[in-house]
């Protein structure tokens, strides 16, 4: 059995973020002396509810602060990615972090966060299919690739 942490850092009561952000990682950092397996981040955003839209930098830090345990995000809101831009960048973080990396995604389902990065609801089930077809292409082949979907573009 593995033990690990959800964060969302929700901040309903509009505390300093810095702050509720390091006291985050202090926990985080506890859990893993405390002989926890890994942490989960969740991506939000424009809202107190949970508030991390920035996933892969805390996973990224949070990764420099502790030595053993597992980051993953749980979950990378795929339909408003581009996907071979995240690939590229999950890649990295995962070498930065020693190979400590576990790259959640999911569709997500809050309407007001695709339609701020110009997504609708209805669309974001193929987007996601069509990303995540991406993002395996791009972590298992060897050569450039195209694809062409009906969202997702990408020219040789």
């Amino acid at each position: 059995m593995q033990f690990g942490l959800f964060y969302e850092w929700p901040n309903p009561t509009l505390r300093d973020w810095k702050t509720l952000y390091e006291e985050g990682v202090e926990e985080i950092q506890y859990s893993e002396e405390m002989g926890f397996d890994y942490c989960l981040i969740a991506e939000h955003h424009f809202s107190n509810y949970g508030n991390s839209p920035a996933p892969l930098l805390q996973a990224l830090h949070i990764g420099q602060q502790t030595k053993r345990l597992k980051i993953a995000t749980g979950i990378l809101v795929l339909p408003i990615w581009q996907p071979l831009r995240l690939a590229e960048e999950v890649a990295v973080l995962d070498n930065l972090i020693d190979g400590r990396f576990i790259c959640g995604v999911g569709r997500g389902y809050q309407p007001h966060e695709f339609g701020r990065f110009g997504v609708t609801v209805p669309e974001s089930r193929q987007r996601f299919s069509e990303s995540l077809e991406v993002m395996i292409k791009a972590w298992t082949q060897d050569e450039s690739f195209t694809y062409d979907g009906e969202y997702i573009k990408i020219p040789n």
